[in-house]
C-alpha cells in the first residue's frame, strides 16, 4: 500500500511542477515600500476569432469561414492561415498560408473565406484543421475558437517523401556538436557557416531526381520571403529506402531571427514532402517591434496620443545561446501624421532595454487636427540606426503580403505546448493504471 501511495503522490507533484513551469506571468516592479510584489497580465492584442466553419467540397478540398474580430485599438498585418494537426500527437503537418493581410480597427470585424486542399505528400493518419492568425513578427494573434466544428480527416497514403531529424552545425566547430532545426543557433555573418543534416525517407517504389528548395522567411514562417533558392545538387534517394543528406544552408547578413523553409520538390518543380522550418540567428544588435496599439485614430490640438509599443531586444540574448547577447541602448521613435501625410507630433526617447519584453506607453502631444491619424514607430540604436520600423494606417492598410509563394507549407511554431500537454496526459494514465494494477494486487494478497 505504501508504494501506492508514493506513485500517486509522485503523480500529484509531476502535475504541479508541470502546472507551474507552464504558467507565464509579466511580473511588475515595485518599489522598496511595497511588500508584495504585483502581478499583471501584458495585452499584447485584442483579435479573435468567431463563427468559424468548414465544408467539404471534395476528397482533399475544405472551405473554411470565420469572422475575424478586434476590441481595442488598431491590429494592422493579420496574416492567417490553416494548419492540418495529426491528431494522436497534435503535431501541426502542414499550413496554408494566405497572400493577404488584413487590419482590423476598434471594434471592427471582417468575414473571410479561404478553400483549402491537403496536399499529395501527406502520409497515412488522421488529422484536424487549424486556422491560425499572426503579425508578420510571429506574434500571436488569434486560432481556432472552441466552437469551430472538430472533424476529423482520414487520409490513406502509404506513398511519399519524408524530411526528419534534421539538425544544425557550425562550420568549424567540434563536429560532435549539433543543434535542433528549431533551435535558433546563432552565428556570426559572414564569418561563420551552417551546415545542416536530415534524414530523408523514400516510401515509393520508385526513386527520383529531387532537389532541395529554402525559402527564408524574416523571424518565422509567417514572416516577410527574403530569399527563394533551389540548391543545385540532385538528390537521388532508391525506392523504400532512407538517406541521411547534408548541405549548405544559405544565411543573411542583418543581426535577426530567421526560418528557412526546407523541403524536397521533383524534377517537375513540384513540392513531394513536407517541410522543415530551419530557425537561425544572427549575432549582433537587433530588435522586433511585435506589436503597436493606437488609442484612437482622430486628434485635435492638444490631445495626447497614447501608443503602446510591445517589443523585444536583440534576437541573439537567450538562455544557452551559443554566442554571448549583444548589449544596446535603444531609442523609440514616434511619428504621428494625419491622412496627407503631414505630421501631427513627434517623439524620439530613450526606452529601457527590456529582458523579455517591453511594453512602453508612450505619449506624444499633438499640435494641431488630426484625423485618420498614422503611427510611424521605429525602434533605433545608439546612432540612429533604424532597426525595426512598422507603420499603423487604416487609410491604406498593408493587404498583399508575401509568405507563401503559392506553395502550401509545414509548420512546427505551435507542436511544441501541444506535444507536451500530450506526454503528460499519456504519463497520468500510465501511471493511474499501474496504481489499480497494484492495488489490485494488493488486495488479492491480503485475502
Amino acid at each position: 500500500m505504501k508504494k501506492i501511495i508514493k506513485l500517486f503522490s509522485i503523480t500529484f507533484l509531476a502535475l504541479a511542477l508541470f502546472a507551474v513551469a507552464n504558467t507565464y506571468r509579466v511580473v511588475a516592479q515595485t518599489t522598496a515600500s511595497v511588500p508584495e510584489t504585483k502581478m499583471e497580465v501584458v495585452k499584447l492584442a485584442t483579435v479573435n476569432i468567431y463563427d468559424a466553419t468548414s465544408t467539404k467540397i471534395n476528397n482533399k478540398t475544405y472551405s473554411v469561414s470565420f469572422v475575424f474580430t478586434n476590441r481595442e485599438g488598431i491590429q494592422p498585418n493579420i496574416r492567417y492561415g490553416i494548419q492540418l494537426i495529426r491528431r494522436y500527437n497534435n503535431k501541426p503537418i502542414d499550413i496554408y498560408l494566405v497572400n493577404k493581410a488584413i487590419t482590423l480597427g476598434e471594434n471592427d470585424q471582417k468575414e473571410i473565406t479561404l478553400e483549402y486542399t491537403i496536399p499529395d505528400y501527406i502520409s497515412d493518419g488522421v488529422y484536424r484543421m487549424l486556422i491560425v492568425a499572426q503579425n508578420q513578427n510571429g506574434l500571436l494573434l488569434a486560432t481556432s475558437p472552441t466552437s469551430f466544428p472538430e472533424k476529423y480527416i482520414t487520409i490513406e497514403n502509404s506513398s511519399g517523401l519524408d524530411v526528419d531529424k534534421c539538425y544544425l552545425k557550425v562550420e568549424g566547430d567540434d563536429p560532435n556538436t549539433t543543434y535542433a532545426f528549431g533551435e535558433g543557433v546563432t552565428i556570426k555573418a559572414g564569418v561563420e557557416k551552417l551546415i545542416a543534416s536530415c534524414e530523408i525517407t523514400n516510401n515509393t517504389l520508385k526513386g527520383d531526381d529531387l532537389r532541395l528548395q529554402l525559402i527564408t522567411h524574416k523571424r518565422d514562417q509567417l514572416g516577410d520571403i527574403l530569399t527563394n533558392e533551389i540548391l543545385p545538387d540532385p538528390i537521388t534517394i532508391k525506392g523504400k529506402s532512407t538517406q541521411t543528406i547534408t548541405f549548405p544552408v544559405p544565411t543573411q547578413t542583418t543581426p535577426q531571427a530567421y526560418d528557412i523553409d526546407t523541403f524536397l520538390i521533383n524534377s517537375k518543380g513540384e513540392k513531394v514532402s513536407y517541410s522543415v522550418f530551419l530557425h537561425y540567428v544572427i549575432s549582433g544588435v537587433s530588435a522586433t517591434i511585435q506589436n503597436v496599439l493606437m488609442d484612437k485614430t482622430n486628434y485635435v490640438a492638444g490631445d495626447e496620443a497614447q501608443v503602446k509599443v510591445l517589443w523585444t531586444a536583440s534576437a541573439d540574448t537567450f538562455s544557452f545561446s551559443r554566442l554571448p547577447g549583444s548589449d544596446a541602448t535603444y531609442r523609440t521613435k514616434i511619428d504621428i501624421k494625419d491622412s496627407n501625410g503631414n505630421i501631427c507630433g513627434s517623439v524620439n526617447k530613450k526606452v529601457a532595454t527590456p529582458e523579455i519584453l517591453g511594453e512602453d506607453l508612450i505619449k506624444v502631444a499633438i499640435d494641431k487636427t488630426c484625423d485618420g491619424a498614422i503611427a510611424e514607430v521605429s525602434i533605433l540604436d545608439d546612432n540612429g540606426n533604424v532597426l525595426d520600423t512598422t507603420k499603423i494606417d487604416l487609410n491604406n492598410p498593408v493587404t498583399n503580403v508575401q509568405i507563401n509563394a503559392n506553395i502550401p507549407k509545414a509548420s512546427f511554431s505551435f507542436a511544441n505546448a501541444n506535444a507536451i500537454y500530450v506526454v503528460v496526459l499519456i504519463l497520468v494514465l500510465v501511471l493511474i493504471a499501474v496504481g489499480i494494477l497494484l492495488l489490485k494486487k494488493q488486495k488479492v494478497e491480503d485475502k
